[in-house]
């Protein structure tokens, strides 16, 4: 499969950008207070969804945001968004806002790939750690521990308030 794995322009944020991304993940654990517990998870998204992440992702871009994407011919198939502003009682980490690869083309290592970009981002801005709020489910903190992540050793009230379910993570840049 060809792709191309590119910082993301504004100009290329357009509607109709996740029209054939499927968002879509299922799980019958989640990780709760630091517990994988058994309960069914499902997170997907519908057509207003993909307006709200079309007009949210071009906000972001405007406020500085480094977006990655990865194109297949024009088609986007996945991408990774580093918010700008630090956070933590030091100012020690930048967040990760966004990691998502559309559903067939997962466990290709485009996930890995958009995931080190945002580490040389993150680190690249000044960042000693990048932080995240990993989707609950136990592929998904799987897939982050695989890449070195942890929970993270501090807990930022403001992103657990914007994602209660999310499960904090941190790696070291």
């Amino acid at each position: 499969m060809t792709v191309q794995i590119r910082p993301m322009t504004l100009r290329e944020c357009r509607r109709g950008l996740f029209r054939r991304f499927v968002r879509h993940s299922t799980d019958t654990h989640i990780w709760k207070n630091g517990v994988l517990v058994e309960q069914s998870f499902m997170r997907e998204w519908d057509r207003a969804k993909c307006r709200r992440m079309e007009d949210g992702l071009r906000q972001k871009l405007k406020e500085g945001c480094a977006v990655h994407a990865v194109w297949k011919r024009r088609q986007l198939i996945g991408f990774c968004a580093v918010e700008p502003m630090p956070y933590g009682s030091d100012g020690q980490y930048l967040n990760l806002l966004f990691l998502h690869v559309s559903k067939p083309y997962r466990g290709q290592g485009l996930g890995a790939k958009l995931f080190a970009l945002a580490c040389n981002e993150a680190r690249a801005r000044g960042a000693q750690k990048l932080y995240l709020g990993a989707a609950p489910n136990k592929d998904t903190v799987a897939f982050y521990r695989r890449m070195g992540c942890t929970e993270a050793v501090e807990h930022i009230q403001e992103l657990i308030d914007a994602e209660p379910d999310d499960y904090p993570m941190e790696i070291a840049l």
